[in-house]
């Protein structure tokens, strides 16, 4: 148990840590490549500026963990909880959140290329400003998340449940929201040229002057959607049901 131990700028590359408590503990800029922190308890652990690189955080308990600017390229957090952890401004390219509990999570400005939050549950999580190119969001429930300005060309967000979550002035060009639940989401401004949106339910949901030319809305429930002033060249609209949708 080292709960409130002080690590900070320590070498621990490789180290282990898997099952351990270390609550409110500090590795502040601590050099810890592939360390492993599996099934760790490390809420309101202090990890900013920290490299960890490949690191496991698999399954470890991580609410309000606080991982602002940290290195995080390929690492594991699978399964984790990570409840109001703050991951601001982090660079974790190909990270791996698939699974994890992340609700009201903080991730604004972070760097998230391809990395996978599929089946995520990060309702209210914030991506604001993040860079999410080709990050995979399938299956994720991201209710009244916020993805405002976020740059996330050909993201995934098939079968997401991203209902009355804001993605204002987003970069979206061929990004995918095939069947995904997004009643009431509010795209307003929205870069969303050859997007995905196939059997998306998007009742209410508000596209206006959101640039998609090209978009595939086929099949999708838009009924009362609001299209107003939006840039549509060559779009699909083939059997979708878009009653009291205003164009």
């Amino acid at each position: 148990a080292a709960s409130k131990a002080d690590f900070s700028k320590a070498e621990l590359s490789d180290a282990k840590f898997s099952g351990a408590a270390l609550l409110e503990a500090s590795f502040l800029e601590v050099v810890a490549p592939r360390a492993d922190f599996s099934k760790a308890s490390i809420a309101s652990a202090k990890l900013c500026s920290a490299t960890l690189t490949g690191a496991s955080f698999t399954e470890a308990v991580a609410n309000k963990a606080d991982f602002r600017k940290a290195e995080l390229a390929d690492a594991r957090l699978g399964g984790a909880r990570l409840a109001e952890a703050s991951f601001v401004e982090a660079v974790a390219p190909n990270a791996d959140f698939s699974k994890a509990q992340m609700g009201s999570a903080k991730l604004c400005g972070a760097t998230l290329t391809e990395a996978s939050f599929a089946e995520a549950a990060a309702s209210k999580a914030d991506f604001s400003k993040a860079e999410l190119s080709d990050a995979k969001f399938s299956g994720a429930a991201l209710l009244e998340a916020s993805f405002l300005e976020v740059v996330a060309p050909r993201a995934d967000f098939s079968k997401a449940s991203i209902a009355s979550a804001k993605l204002c002035s987003a970069t979206l060009t061929g990004a995918s929201f095939t069947e995904a639940v997004a009643n009431k989401a509010d795209f307003r401004k929205a870069e969303l040229a050859d997007a995905r949106l196939g059997g998306a339910r998007l009742a209410e949901a508000s596209f206006v002057e959101a640039v998609a030319p090209n978009a595939d809305f086929s099949k999708a429930q838009m009924g009362s959607a609001k299209l107003c002033g939006a840039t549509l060249t060559e779009a699909s609209f083939a059997e979708a049901a878009a009653s009291k949708a205003d164009f």
